[in-house]
């Protein structure tokens, strides 16, 4: 079976060091990360100042029971496509097959509101056999700024499926690397826990469409499509994120704050502890990446009439990441909480450059969207 892992794309899971994969028996793995430290959410001398009374602990876990994974889903609906978007948008070829249809996030966290310190820790689980750390990731927090850093990756296989070019493999594996760097600032009120700024960088094998003019740059037509198995991006990001599930278990205090978290509060209170949770990271940025020499090659060879040579495989990027948890929630004041509910994550890149300019020039777009989507346990205790 050809098998493609994404460790990472979380962005939340959106994938900061690049350290070598590492292989843990489930059984050893699991009761070393029931204790691992999770999120250092920060505490602030500013309006958002968190004055919990002395240390506070918090450890829990996600659980996503099966994964879907779409490597090919459209962010635009079908109703919105007209006749020219329908004629640039290509057939995929570049299959993948996923390994992690399951997985287990394990999280910890210390906050100390009287030296404003923060410390957390995350480590995400394959449910197979192996148990390998898919990714992982570690927090420092200073009063109200947060330095977060993530690294995993993506390994795997890919076939394509296209026509055939000369010399290009028909199965490819890869072992590439994911991290992100982050600086975020604790806000503490709805609709946000947090704003920052990110530096994520990523490779993976991916479908590279050519394209030609026989007039001028703004009349490109389709030639044939090879694929990058060494296609890499730098994105500078602005990220934010809220969790109603996690924030006031680790930062009673400053929910109270929150009228966002006082209401929900009320009504948990009113129902006996029942209530709604919903959990949210995102990514919006732009930054650049390169199509390798290898595969501008490649598309050469597919594309001989005319003679015409690629054009730089350097270009602008934009990226969008997300991760969106939404179901019901069972809570024991600010000790205890149980939620179930649905997990949705994208992960989307969009060129900008790379057309022909002239008749000689032979240039390339693309399109990756990959969803992935499955039911959620949460389970977390602070004390």
């Amino acid at each position: 079976m050809n098998i493609i892992r994404f460790r990472a794309l979380d962005y939340s899971n959106p994938k900061i060091y690049n350290p070598p994969m590492m292989k843990i028996k489930m059984p050893y793995c699991k009761a070393a990360l029931t204790v691992v430290f999770f999120t250092g959410l920060c505490a602030s001398q500013s309006g958002a100042e968190i004055q919990s009374s002395g240390v506070r602990t918090m450890g829990g876990l996600n659980h996503i029971a099966k994964n879907n994974w779409n490597p090919k889903f459209n962010l635009i609906p079908k109703f919105m496509r007209d006749d020219t978007y329908k004629e640039y948008n290509q057939n995929y070829f570049l299959k993948y097959e996923f390994a992690a249809e399951s997985f287990t996030t394990y999280e910890g966290a210390l906050t100390d509101s009287k030296t404003g310190i923060n410390l957390g820790f995350t480590a995400e689980i394959d449910d197979n056999l192996v148990g390998e750390i898919n990714k992982y990731s570690g927090y420092l927090g200073i009063k109200s700024l947060m330095l977060r850093m993530e690294s995993g990756g993506i390994r795997g296989s890919a076939v394509w499926t296209g026509l055939s070019v000369s010399s290009m493999p028909a199965t490819v594996d890869f072992d590439s690397s994911y991290s992100n760097v982050s600086l975020v600032y604790w806000i503490g009120k709805a609709p946000f826990d947090y704003i920052g700024l990110s530096y994520v960088s990523f490779g993976l094998p991916i479908q590279i469409d050519t394209m030609y003019t026989n007039t001028n740059k703004t009349k490109q037509v389709f030639g044939k499509p090879v694929y990058d198995k060494d296609f890499e991006a730098k994105i500078y990001a602005l990220s934010f994120g809220m969790d109603t599930l996690v924030t006031p278990l680790l930062f009673p205090d400053a929910a109270k704050r929150s009228e966002f978290y006082k209401l929900m509060a009320e009504s948990e209170e009113k129902s006996n502890g029942m209530g709604a949770f919903m959990s949210m990271q995102s990514l919006f940025g732009i930054g650049s990446a390169r199509v390798s020499d290898e595969a501008l090659a490649f598309a050469e060879t597919a594309n001989p009439d005319g003679g015409r040579k690629a054009v730089n495989g350097k270009h602008t990027v934009g990226y969008v990441a997300m991760d969106f948890s939404f179901g019901l929630q069972y809570k024991v004041k600010n000790h205890f909480a149980l939620g179930l509910g649905y997990n949705w994550a994208v992960t989307s890149l969009t060129p900008f450059g790379g057309g022909a300019d002239n008749p000689t020039k032979l240039g390339y777009t693309y399109s990756f969207n990959l969803l992935r989507h499955g039911p959620v346990l949460r389970a977390y205790f602070a004390f």
